[in-house]
C-alpha cells in the first residue's frame, strides 16, 4: 500500500502532454507531446496547525513548466488543506430483544386403575412364562389377603389394560396341592402406585424478535491515509465534424478510508491547463469526482470551461467542453475503459 505522500503526487497527472497530432489514445499513460504537465505533491500538517487542531495534510498543484518532475514553489498554483477529524463517539449498543415465552407443559398420562387383590387359592400348575414388561416404579406393598378356599377356575376374562410392574412381592408358603376351586371374588383396591413419567416437554416458545442495531458513530480521523486504487485515463478529442479538438486525462486516486483524489488537464497544440479536486464520501459529487477547468478554444470574450468525471464502476469517463460560442454550447466525449489504467495497490 503506498501512503499518499509516495502514491499519488507521482501518479497524478504525469502523462498530460499532447502536441495536437494524430498519435492516438494513451490507456498506458505515456505522455502525448512535449507540452509542460501538470504536477501535484503533498505535505503533513502536524498536529496544532492553525486550520487543522489535529493535523492533515497540505495538497497542492501546479503545472511543471521546467520539465523536472518536480512541482516548485513558483509553480504552484493551488492549495488544499485535508484536516484529520476527531474520533468519532461509539455508537449505542442495540437493545436485547425480549425472551420468547416458555412452552406450555404437557399432560400428565393417565394412571391405570389397580384391581382388587383376590384370595389366595391353592396353587395350580405353572403357566408358561409370560413375556417380561417394563419395569416401572416401585408400589406400595400392599397387605397380603387372608388365604381363601380353592374354588374352581373360572372363565378367563378379557384382558385389561397392563398396568406398570409392581415389585414383586414376598413368596407366602407352599399349601397342599388341592383340587381347583372356583375362583375367588375380586380383593379390594389395592394402595394407589406411584405417579406416572412427566409427559414430553412443550415445544419452545418462538425466539424473540432482534433488537434494533445502534446508530454507527461517527467517522474517526484518517490519520494514516493509505491509496488502495488508482485510475489514468488519457485520449484525444475530435468534435463533431471528426476535426482535432485537443486532448484530455484524467486521474483519481482512491484511498482506504473512501477519500478521493482527482485531477485533470485539457490541452490544444498552443495551451494547456489543469485542475484538482479532494473529495469525502459525504460529499456532493463524490461517486464520479468532478474536476473543473476554466479553459477556451473559441471566442476568448465569453467563458468556456471543462468538466471531467469517472464512473468508477465502469471506468468510463465523461469530457465535457462547455462554451457559450458553440451551437449548441457544448461537445460532451464518453472516453471508454480501454483508455484507462487501473493500479490496485
Amino acid at each position: 500500500m503506498k501512503r499518499i505522500i509516495l502514491g499519488f503526487m507521482l501518479l497524478a497527472l504525469s502523462g498530460c502532454g499532447g502536441s495536437g497530432g494524430t498519435t492516438a489514445g494513451v490507456p498506458d499513460g505515456t505522455p502525448l507531446g512535449a507540452l509542460n504537465s501538470s504536477a501535484a505533491k503533498s505535505t503533513p500538517l502536524a498536529a496544532g496547525d492553525t486550520d487543522c487542531p489535529t493535523g492533515g495534510i497540505l495538497v497542492q498543484t501546479g503545472i511543471d513548466k521546467n520539465g523536472n518532475g518536480t512541482l516548485d514553489a513558483s509553480e504552484v498554483t493551488s492549495s488544499q488543506k485535508v484536516c484529520n477529524g476527531a474520533t468519532g463517539a461509539t455508537g449505542n449498543t442495540g437493545t436485547t430483544g425480549t425472551a420468547g415465552a416458555t412452552g406450555a407443559t404437557g399432560a400428565q398420562g393417565a394412571t391405570g386403575l389397580t384391581g382388587a387383590a383376590g384370595s389366595t387359592g391353592a396353587t395350580g400348575p405353572t403357566g408358561a412364562t409370560g413375556a417380561t414388561g417394563d419395569t416401572g416404579a416401585q408400589g406400595v406393598a400392599g397387605l397380603n389377603g387372608t388365604p381363601g378356599a380353592t374354588g374352581p377356575i373360572g372363565a378367563t376374562g378379557a384382558q385389561g389394560v397392563t398396568g406398570l410392574t409392581g415389585a414383586t412381592g414376598a413368596t407366602g408358603l407352599t399349601g397342599d396341592t388341592g383340587a381347583t376351586g372356583a375362583q375367588g371374588a375380586v380383593g379390594l383396591d389395592g394402595a394407589t402406585g406411584a405417579t406416572g413419567l412427566a409427559g414430553a416437554t412443550g415445544p419452545a416458545g418462538a425466539t424473540g424478535a432482534t433488537g434494533a442495531t445502534g446508530a454507527t458513530g461517527p467517522a474517526g480521523s484518517a490519520s494514516s491515509l493509505e491509496m488502495t486504487k488508482t485510475i489514468h485515463c488519457a485520449s484525444e478529442l475530435r468534435d463533431s465534424w471528426n476535426q482535432y479538438f485537443g486532448y484530455m486525462s484524467y486521474d483519481v486516486a482512491i484511498f482506504s478510508s473512501g477519500f478521493v483524489l482527482a485531477s485533470a488537464t485539457a490541452g490544444s497544440n498552443v495551451l494547456e491547463v489543469s485542475n484538482a479536486g479532494f473529495y469525502i464520501p459525504a460529499q456532493t459529487g463524490w461517486a464520479t469526482a468532478p474536476v473543473s477547468i476554466a479553459f477556451n478554444y473559441f471566442n476568448f470574450s465569453n467563458r468556456g470551461n471543462w468538466v471531467m468525471s469517472l464512473d468508477r464502476t465502469t471506468n468510463i469517463v465523461t469530457a465535457k467542453y462547455n462554451d457559450p460560442g458553440l451551437t449548441p454550447p457544448y461537445l460532451i466525449w464518453t472516453l471508454t475503459p480501454d483508455k484507462c489504467v487501473v493500479t490496485t495497490y
